[in-house]
C-alpha cells in the first residue's frame, strides 16, 4: 500500500535511476541538507500550498521570490508566468530554493550539458543533491520544456517524500513518472490534470518553490508587547506575545523622564518585571522597546506608604490583647524613619475614638498605666519609625470593661502634629493605613443551653463569637476534640465542623464552660449561599439619575447596596444602605441605586439571608455620572483679602475644585484662567504673569488656588472706565493652557465666582 504518513524516505533519492532506458547515478546529499529536507518535510502537510489563504497572487509570490534571489524574471521585467519552463531552468529555481552550493566536477554528468554551459553548476549541484535525474543515455535536455511530470519528480525527489510504486493517476502520465505524480498530488503540491506530459508553466513552479520556501525560511517577527502596567510605585509588568529567550534592560525606555533600573524574565518566558525609578502618580508614560514604540502606555501608582498586619478582622474576649506591625515608606520606596502616628478609631462612627480599648505598647515600651496616679488609657499616641521603617504596637481591653471594637489607624506625621489632620469622617490626609478590626467581647460565654447566632469564626483558633439570649449579649464559644459536633443533627468530625461554621450559622449549643466538660455544638442554620456576583459591568458611564444593577445569588436571601458615604474606598460600618432587593427563585435580582452628579458613584453590594446578618462578601461597582470622565469645575470660590470689597484686586485669590487630581506641572506657566462680571470687563489671570498657583507639596490634589498679582490684564473689550476692576459675581468663562493626563480639557459649565 501507498505510504502517505509523510514519513521520511531518501530510496528515491538515493540510489540510481532508469528513466526511459537511461541510468543516472545520484550522488548522496550532505548532512546540511539533509535536515533541511527533514524540516521542509515534516512541516509540509501544513504549509505547502497554503500560502494561497493569505490572497496573494502567483505574481506576489513570484516578487517575492524574485528579492531572494530565488527565480529571475524576463530582461523586460516581466515575470512570464503563463510562459513554459525549461529544464535547466528549473534545476536553477530548486537549487537556489535549497541554498545549495554550485559545483564545479570536472566531468559533467550530462553531455549536453558541458562546462560552457550557463547553468552547467547548478545542474551539477542538483544531480549531487539528487533532486533531478536525465533522460538516459547521459542526456538531460537542458533547453527542452520541464513537463508536469518532471517538475514533479524534481519536486518529490528534493523533499525527500515517500512514493508508491503501484500508484495510480488519473490523468495523462508517463510510467516513469507516475509515482512522482502521485505523491506530488497526494502532499498538495499539484493539482490533478488531463494530461501531465504537457509542458508546466513557470506559475507552477512558482507556487511549489513559494510553499516550499515558506518553511524552509520562515518568517521571524520580533516579539511583542501584549500588555504594560504599573505593579507599583516602582515595578512596571509587561507581558510579551510570544515567548523570549532573554531580556536587557536597555531594550525599555519610557518617556517623562521615567527610567528602568532592571529587567527581570519570569517565569513563563512572556512576562517581563522592570524596576522603575519612582513614578508620578497619574503620569502616563509611554513604553518603548528597543528604541520602537509599543503603543502601550503606563499610568503611574502612588507608593504605598503605609502596611500594617494584620488586616484581618478578630474578636477576642476581655482582658486580651491584640499586636500590630507597621512599615513605613517614603515616595521613592525607601524607608521612612520619621515620626508616625497611631489612633484607635469607632469603627461605627470614623472620625471618633474607640471606647473601652487603649494603645498598651509602642515597640516594646509601655506606655499606658491603667492603675495610677494618673491613669494612663492613650488611644491616640505618636512613636518614631527607626532605622528599619517599623513599628510595633499593642491594643488592650480590660478585665470588667463592656464589649468595644477598634480600628488602629496608623499615619506617617509628616507635619510632627501628632493628628492625621481628617475632616469629619473624611480619609486622612497625610499617608495612612488601617490595621484589621479588633472585636473585644464581655467574656467567655457561661454554661449555656439554648440558640446562638455566630458573629465571626476562628477554625484554627477553635472558637467563634455569638449572640444570644434577650437582651443580646455576645461572647467567645470554645471547643476542642472532647466535645460533640453535629450539622442538622447528624454527628460529624470536629473537622467537619470547623469546614461548616461562618458567621450567621445558627447554631443549638448546650455549652459548659469546662475543659473537662463536654459541650455539644449543632449547626441547625447552616448559612451557605449561592455566589454572589454582578452580572452587569463593574465600571459604568451614564447621564442618568439612576443606574440599574443585575446579578447572581441566594434564592430569597436580601441583596443590599451601600453607597461610599464617608469616601473611603472601602466598605466599612459608615456606609448607608440605598438601595436592596430580594433575590428571585432563580437565583437573579435586580435593583437601582441612586447617582450623585456629575462624578464617580462607588457601591459595595452584598447578600444576606437575614436582615441583622453581617455581610459575607462584598462586590463593588463603580457609576460615572454625567461627565465624571471628563476634567471638570465643581465649585469656584473667591477669596477677597483686600479692602476694596466685591472687585478683584491684587492678592485675593480665586480656589477651584476640581473632579479630578490636578499635578501641579499640569498647571504650569501660561495657563490662563478668563473671567468676566455683569458689566462686560474681561479679565485674565495668566499663570506667571499675574497670578501664581498653590497647591499641597507635589503631590496630584482637586483643589488649585489662584493668588491674584500685583495687576490684572484687561482685555481690549473690558470697561475702560474702569480697568481692572472686576467685581464679583463673576463667571469664569475659559481656561487655556490645562489638561489632565489623560490630555482632556476643562469642561467649565456656568462656573461663577461668588
Amino acid at each position: 500500500m501507498r505510504d502517505t504518513s509523510f514519513n521520511f524516505s531518501t530510496k528515491d533519492s538515493q540510489k540510481p535511476k532508469v528513466y526511459q532506458g537511461g541510468e543516472i547515478k545520484v550522488m548522496k546529499k550532505s548532512l546540511s541538507l539533509l535536515l533541511a529536507i527533514a524540516m521542509v518535510f515534516t512541516m509540509f502537510a501544513s504549509v505547502a500550498f497554503a500560502a494561497e489563504d493569505t490572497g496573494k497572487t502567483a505574481l506576489d509570490k513570484f516578487n517575492e521570490l524574485k528579492e531572494k534571489g530565488i527565480i529571475e524574471g524576463h530582461a523586460n521585467g516581466t515575470a512570464g508566468l503563463d510562459e513554459n519552463m525549461t529544464r535547466a531552468q528549473a534545476a536553477v529555481v530548486l537549487t537556489k530554493l535549497f541554498g545549495l552550493d554550485q559545483e564545479n566536477p570536472a566531468t559533467a554528468s550530462f553531455s549536453d550539458v558541458p562546462k560552457t554551459h550557463w547553468a552547467y553548476k547548478f545542474v551539477e549541484a542538483a544531480v549531487k543533491a539528487g533532486f533531478i535525474n536525465g533522460l538516459g543515455n547521459g542526456k538531460f535536455a537542458p533547453s527542452s520544456d520541464v513537463t508536469t511530470q518532471d517538475l514533479s519528480v524534481m519536486v518529490v525527489l528534493a523533499l525527500g517524500l515517500e512514493t508508491d510504486a503501484n500508484a495510480t493517476v488519473s490523468g495523462n502520465v508517463k510510467d516513469y513518472a507516475k509515482k512522482y505524480v502521485a505523491a506530488a498530488i497526494a502532499n498538495g503540491l499539484l493539482a490533478s490534470q488531463a494530461d501531465y506530459t504537457k509542458a508546466a508553466l513557470r506559475s507552477q513552479l512558482v507556487e511549489v518553490a513559494y510553499s516550499a520556501d515558506q518553511v524552509l525560511n520562515p518568517v521571524v517577527t520580533e516579539p511583542a508587547v501584549a500588555s504594560a502596567a504599573a505593579k507599583n510605585n516602582t515595578t512596571v509588568e509587561v507581558v510579551f506575545d510570544k515567548e523570549l529567550t532573554a531580556t536587557d534592560k536597555a531594550d525599555f525606555t519610557f518617556d517623562n523622564n521615567l527610567t528602568v533600573s532592571a529587567a527581570e524574565l519570569q517565569a513563563d518566558k512572556k512576562t517581563v518585571k522592570l524596576t522603575t525609578s519612582a513614578q508620578t502618580k497619574d503620569q502616563v508614560y509611554k513604553l518603548s522597546y528597543k528604541g520602537k514604540d509599543t503603543g502601550k502606555t503606563v499610568t503611574g501608582v502612588q507608593i504605598v506608604r503605609v502596611v500594617v498586619t494584620p488586616s484581618n478582622e478578630d474578636t477576642l474576649i476581655q482582658n486580651s490583647v491584640r499586636a500590630y506591625t507597621a512599615k513605613f515608606y517614603n515616595e521613592d520606596g525607601s524607608i521612612y524613619a520619621g515620626q508616625v502616628g497611631i489612633r484607635l478609631i469607632n469603627p461605627t462612627q470614623y472620625g471618633t475614638d474607640a471606647t473601652d480599648v487603649y494603645i498598651e505598647q509602642v515597640n516594646g515600651n509601655i506606655i499606658a498605666d491603667p492603675v495610677g496616679p494618673p491613669i494612663v488609657k492613650p488611644t491616640t499616641t505618636t512613636a518614631f519609625a527607626g532605622i528599619n521603617g517599623q513599628v510595633t504596637f499593642t491594643v488592650r481591653h480590660d478585665a470588667g470593661q463592656p464589649a468595644t471594637s477598634a480600628i488602629p489607624v496608623i499615619w506617617i506625621d509628616v507635619n510632627a502634629d501628632g493628628d492625621y489632620d481628617n475632616i469629619g469622617q473624611n480619609a486622612p490626609t497625610e499617608p495612612y493605613a488601617l490595621g484589621g478590626r479588633v472585636n473585644f467581647t464581655g467574656n467567655a460565654a457561661i454554661n449555656f443551653d439554648g440558640i446562638v447566632t455566630v458573629n465571626s469564626a476562628n477554625a484554627s483558633g477553635k472558637y467563634f463569637v455569638g449572640t444570644y439570649n434577650a437582651p443580646a449579649q455576645t461572647d467567645r464559644f470554645v471547643w476542642d476534640a472532647n466535645d460533640i459536633f453535629q450539622i442538622n443533627s447528624s454527628i460529624v468530625t470536629m473537622e467537619e465542623f470547623e469546614k461548616a461554621i461562618s458567621a450567621n450559622d445558627q447554631l443549638l449549643v448546650s455549652y459548659k464552660n469546662t475543659s473537662s466538660a463536654v459541650s455539644v455544638f449543632n449547626i441547625t442554620d447552616d448559612y451557605t449561599a449561592a455566589e454572589f456576583k454582578i452580572t452587569t459591568a463593574t465600571t459604568v458611564n451614564t447621564k442618568n439619575s439612576s443606574q440599574a444593577i443585575s446579578g447572581k445569588g441566594q434564592p430569597g436571601w436580601t441583596v443590599k447596596a451601600y453607597a461610599d458615604s464617608n469616601a473611603s474606598g472601602t466598605f466599612n460600618a459608615g456606609d448607608s444602605v440605598v438601595a436592596q432587593a430580594t433575590i428571585a427563585a432563580d437565583g437573579t435580582w435586580n435593583l437601582a441605586v441612586p447617582l450623585a452628579s456629575n462624578q464617580p458613584n462607588l457601591f459595595f453590594l452584598n447578600q444576606v439571608e437575614r436582615s441583622s446578618d453581617a455581610p459575607i462578601t462584598t462586590t463593588t461597582i463603580t457609576v460615572n455620572q454625567g461627565n465624571a470622565s471628563e476634567l471638570r469645575i465643581l465649585t469656584t470660590t473667591f477669596t477677597d483679602n483686600t479692602a476694596s470689597a466685591g472687585t478683584f484686586d491684587a492678592t485675593d485669590a480665586l480656589t477651584l475644585v476640581f473632579n479630578k487630581n490636578i499635578l501641579p506641572s499640569e498647571v504650569k506657566t501660561g495657563t490662563t484662567f478668563k473671567l468676566t462680571d455683569q458689566d462686560g470687563t474681561i479679565v485674565r489671570l495668566v499663570v506667571g504673569t499675574n497670578a501664581t498657583v498653590t497647591q499641597g507639596g507635589t503631590a496630584a490634589t482637586l483643589v488649585v488656588t489662584l493668588n491674584v498679582g500685583s495687576f490684572l490684564l484687561v482685555d481690549a473689550a473690558g470697561d475702560s472706565a474702569n480697568p481692572g476692576q472686576l467685581t464679583i459675581p463673576s463667571l469664569l468663562v475659559e481656561i487655556t493652557g490645562l489638561t489632565d493626563g489623560d490630555g482632556n480639557a476643562v469642561k467649565i459649565d456656568d462656573a461663577w465666582v461668588n
